[in-house]
């Protein structure tokens, strides 16, 4: 299953899902140094289903999720450029509340 929505300032996301090799990406249109991604898991149940998931900035890994009991936030430090932000969960189901992503337009003045 794929399915794209596009959010009310123009980027893109879709998704696949299934019992495994899941994933979400988000489409930026253009390049982004990306610093650090923060992703909120759920609070209700199946807050394991995140352990494991990877997360690429581009074709960089940023780094894999460790699951901790009641830990709700995880922060990834990045540090690369790409056009778009993929989660991917190949073990488990994907559930994500919210991905915060924090860095620059390329070309961005400070």
């Amino acid at each position: 299953v794929s399915t794209q929505s596009t959010g009310s300032s123009g980027i893109n996301a879709e998704y696949g899902g299934a019992a495994t090799n899941n994933w979400w990406k988000v489409d930026l249109h253009k390049p982004y140094f990306i610093s650090s991604v923060r992703i909120h898991n759920r609070r209700d149940c199946c807050q394991d289903r995140l352990d494991g998931a990877e997360v690429f900035v581009g074709e960089k890994k940023c780094g894999t999720i460790v699951f901790e009991s009641g830990k709700y936030a995880y922060d990834l430090d990045c540090g690369y450029v790409g056009d778009y932000v993929k989660v991917v969960q190949n073990n488990n189901e994907l559930t994500l509340c919210e991905v915060q992503l924090h860095g620059l337009a390329m070309g961005s003045v400070i």
